[in-house]
């Protein structure tokens, strides 16, 4: 068979448009990375996370649910106030029942008078509420997922940190990444009491949480979130370990 250039020409412009037709498939990401920091806002290394932690699928129904669920726990639920029978005072009736004009009444506690009881007041009650073990970690699970699709989750070494604190050293490194005036989260694998701790602490919306101790609100409340040195992996043996059981 001959082939033409009227042949060759036609077959080009059907190749170009089964290739404009067919759609886009996004690439997946092979590899869950994110930068670690030093003590000077440098980038050191990259850290690669656990994808059974941070690839978890968004789940606003959840989060939501929990963020309910951790509000209401916080309830103290101690508000009280007396009956007409708690409130202290003489039970005389107050006047007379018949000749003065007036509604017939008897205890000056009754809730009509000023100092008297309150009728169907608050008292003290349990604003409790559970969430399972499965939903509290999935939902935990969900929120890290979402802040690292979001960036705003990163490494920190304090490798060559002073031994002594120095909040001006913490706030360098917020400025250097452009972070001042963020909610930022520094996640510790255990909340000592040391040069790190006392530099973070007196910085306004800076907090520093034991890693074995965060949780799904504290996630959602910030908007950056640093695992320091070895925090990570404290983390992901506490909490694997407990969703094994």
């Amino acid at each position: 068979m001959v082939t033409t250039k009227k042949n060759t020409e036609v077959e080009k412009k059907s190749k170009i448009a089964t290739e404009a037709k067919a759609p886009k498939v996004a690439k997946k990401v092979s590899k869950f990375v994110i930068p670690v920091y030093s003590i000077k806002g440098v980038e050191a290394e990259t850290i690669t996370l656990d994808k059974d932690i941070f690839g978890k699928e968004p789940n606003d129904e959840l989060i939501a649910h929990y963020l309910h669920v951790y509000r209401t726990n916080q309830r103290q639920g101690t508000v009280s106030v007396k009956t007409r029978a708690e409130v202290i005072g003489t039970t005389k009736k107050v006047w007379k029942q018949k000749g003065t004009g007036r509604a017939r009444h008897g205890s000056a506690k009754a809730n009509l008078f000023v100092g008297g009881g309150v009728t169907f007041g608050p008292k003290p009650r349990v604003f409790e509420t559970r969430l399972n073990k499965k939903q509290r970690l999935l939902a935990l699970f969900t929120s890290l997922s979402q802040m690292y699709r979001e960036k705003g989750m990163f490494g920190l070494s304090t490798t060559g940190i002073s031994k002594t604190p120095k909040t001006s050293l913490i706030a360098s490194l917020l400025s250097t990444l452009k972070l001042e005036g963020k909610k930022v989260m520094f996640i510790v694998a255990k909340r000592e009491k040391n040069a790190f701790l006392l530099s973070a602490r007196n910085i306004q919306g800076v907090t520093v949480e034991q890693s074995s101790t965060i949780n799904t609100y504290l996630i959602m409340n910030n908007n950056v979130i640093f695992w320091v040195d070895n925090a990570l992996s404290a983390f992901s043996e506490h909490f694997i370990t407990s969703e094994q059981k």
